[in-house]
C-alpha cells in the first residue's frame, strides 16, 4: 500500500495499514512529517479520542502521543483535561519514531505530480523526478490547501507558511489526477500566527507561559478595533475587506504552543502597536505581512473512504473531508488505511458503524458530498446531542463500541 502524503491522516493511514499486516510506503513531498500539526498544537474533542484509542488504529498512537507532549490542558464538556495544547516543536519528531519505528519506510522530498492509471485502477504514483511507484492499494492523504496558485490568486502571494509550496513545490491532489473531480472548493485564511515568545515584553511573555490553560487575554487598542484593514492587507487590484474579529470582544487571545499563537492576524506594524507587543516577531508566516490561503479542495468519497467511481484510491485525512479537529482527520486515515489494506488483500471493504460517534460524523454529516454540497461541522449537528454522543462518561463510550463490534478492529491482523 502506498500513502501518498505523511501528515497526520496519512500517517494514521499508514500506521493502521501495518498493523494490518500489508507492506506500507509514505510518499512525503518536504522533509518532514505532521503537516499542519507543527503549527496548530491543539488536540480536542475528548470524546472521539476515547473511541480512537478503543478500536487501535493509528489515531490511537498519534493522540498518545500528542498527550504525551502537553503543555496545557483545558476543560471539554465535564472532561477537566478535555482539550490539549501540546508542544508543536516536538511532534514531527515524535511522528516520525512512531512511523519509522513501525517499519513503514518513508519517501522524503517526494512529490507526486501524477498517476498511472488502468482503467479505474490506479497502478502507480509518479514522482516528479520520474520514479514509478507501484502499489495494489493508496491512499490520497495530500490534503485541501490549494499551494501557491491560490496564495496568488485570493491573497499577496506566498507568505512562507508552514506548507514549504516555494521549496518543495505545490500540493498536488491524487484523486482529481486519477479523474475524479473535487467537491467544491471554500476558500478561507489562515489566521492564526506564530509569534516568537521572546520578542514579546516579559510581562505578557509571563502572563502568556504562566496561564493553566494556556489561554491568556490582551486587550486589543480600540483604534484598531475600528480600522478596515482592507488596503492593508491585499494588494490594490484585489480588495478584500477585513476588520479584526475576535473570540472576546476587545480582546486579543493568545494560546502558549509554546510559541504564541493568536486567533486573528495583522500586518505587522499593528501588531506592535498592542501593548507588550511592541517588539512583535512573527515566525509563522514567515511574510510578516500576508495570511496562509487555505481552501476546501476535497475528494469524493464513499463511506468507505474510497474515492468515488475508483477501484483501489482512498482519501484519508483532510481530503476526505472539511474536518476541524485533528481526530476527525485521524480518523478518516484510519479508515482509508484499513480499507486500502483490505482492497489489497482481497476482502470486502467496511466503514465505520453509524451507531459510534466517528460513524455518526463520517457517515451522516461529511460523506458522499457532490461538487456544490457540504455538511458542517459536527457540533453544529442537533442530532449529535439527541443521539446521546455527548456522554462524556467512559464506561457508556466503550459499551458503544464494544456493542458495534469495532473494540480492537482497527488494530488486528488481517487473516
Amino acid at each position: 500500500m502506498v500513502v501518498i502524503g505523511g501528515g497526520l491522516g496519512g500517517c494514521a493511514a499508514a500506521l493502521t495499514a501495518q498493523r494490518a499486516g500489508v507492506e506500507v510506503e509514505i510518499l512525503e513531498r518536504m522533509d518532514s512529517l505532521a503537516g499542519v500539526a507543527s503549527w496548530t498544537g491543539q488536540l480536542l474533542t475528548w470524546i472521539l479520542r476515547q473511541e480512537a484509542k478503543l478500536m487501535g488504529g493509528g489515531a490511537a498512537d498519534i493522540v498518545h502521543l500528542m498527550e504525551s507532549l502537553a503543555i496545557h490542558v483545558t476543560p471539554e464538556f465535564d472532561v477537566p483535561k478535555g482539550n490539549v495544547t501540546f508542544d508543536v516543536t516536538r511532534i514531527e519528531a515524535g511522528l516520525r519514531h512512531l512511523v519509522e519505528g513501525a517499519a513503514i519506510k518513508v519517501r522524503y522530498r517526494s512529490r507526486v505530480v501524477d498517476v498511472e492509471m488502468e482503467g479505474n485502477k490506479m497502478v502507480a504514483a509518479l514522482l516528479e523526478d520520474g520514479t514509478k511507484i507501484k502499489g495494489d492499494a493508496f491512499v490520497d492523504a495530500t490534503g485541501r490547501t490549494g499551494g501557491v496558485e491560490w496564495c496568488e490568486k485570493l491573497g499577496q502571494g506566498c507568505v512562507q507558511c508552514m506548507l514549504k509550496c516555494t521549496v518543495f513545490g505545490d500540493r498536488v491532489p491524487i484523486s482529481t489526477k486519477a479523474g475524479v473531480p473535487d467537491r467544491e472548493e471554500k476558500w478561507n485564511y489562515f489566521p492564526m500566527p506564530l509569534i516568537a515568545m521572546e520578542s514579546l515584553s516579559s510581562e505578557v511573555r509571563n502572563k502568556i507561559e504562566g496561564t493553566p490553560e494556556g489561554y491568556s487575554y490582551h486587550p486589543i487598542p480600540g483604534e484598531l478595533l475600528e480600522r478596515d484593514f482592507t488596503n492593508d492587507w491585499r494588494r490594490p487590484d484585489r480588495p478584500v475587506t477585513k476588520r479584526i474579529k475576535s473570540n472576546v470582544p476587545g480582546m486579543l487571545e493568545v494560546v502558549h504552543v509554546p510559541f504564541a499563537k493568536c486567533t486573528l492576524n495583522l500586518p505587522l506594524k499593528y501588531w506592535r502597536q498592542i501593548p507588550g507587543f511592541e517588539n512583535a516577531w512573527l515566525v509563522q508566516p514567515l511574510s510578516a505581512d500576508g495570511e496562509t490561503v487555505g481552501t476546501g479542495f476535497c475528494a469524493q468519497r464513499e463511506k468507505t473512504m474510497r474515492v468515488t467511481g475508483l477501484a483501489n484510491l482512498f482519501a484519508g485525512g483532510l481530503r476526505s473531508g472539511r474536518y476541524t479537529a485533528f481526530v476527525e482527520v485521524m480518523m478518516a486515515g484510519d479508515l482509508a488505511g484499513h480499507n486500502a489494506a483490505r482492497h489489497a488483500r482481497g476482502k470486502d471493504l467496511v466503514s465505520y458503524p453509524s451507531s459510534t460517534l466517528v460513524g455518526f460524523f463520517l457517515n451522516e454529516i461529511n460523506t458522499e458530498c457532490t461538487p456544490n454540497e457540504w455538511h458542517g461541522p459536527l457540533l453544529d449537528d442537533t442530532r449529535y446531542y439527541a443521539k446521546g454522543f455527548s456522554t462524556t462518561d467512559y464506561g457508556e463510550i466503550r459499551e458503544r463500541v464494544v456493542a458495534s463490534g469495532w473494540l480492537g478492529a482497527l488494530g488486528r491482523k488481517l487473516a
